[in-house]
């Protein structure tokens, strides 16, 4: 499981990248992984330094900084998505 980390982001210091970088490398993104292409969502994120997530369930949430939702049809995503789940990404 990824470990939990916690930044304020208003503390980063945009004139320090080296500093933005080092505390932004540990963080694990969420990809909402229900349908459409979200492997390619997972591996440009991953490129870019970060750890990532495939989210299916509300537990899937856990110990994540943020989500991504990937395109597609918004009818067959709300479908998808089972009460819980839509209801904890509601919360945040």
């Amino acid at each position: 499981m990824a470990k939990s980390t916690s930044i304020d982001l208003y503390k980063l210091n945009p004139n320090n990248p080296n500093d933005m970088f080092s505390k932004l490398k540990n963080i694990t993104v969420g990809v909402l992984a229900l349908q459409g292409d979200y492997n390619a969502h997972a591996l440009k994120i991953s490129e870019l330094g970060f750890n990532t997530k495939e989210v299916r369930t509300s537990y899937d949430l856990n110990d994540i900084f943020g989500l991504v939702l990937p395109g597609g049809e918004s009818t067959t995503l709300l479908k998808l998505l089972d009460q819980e789940l839509e209801n904890k990404i509601q919360s945040h």
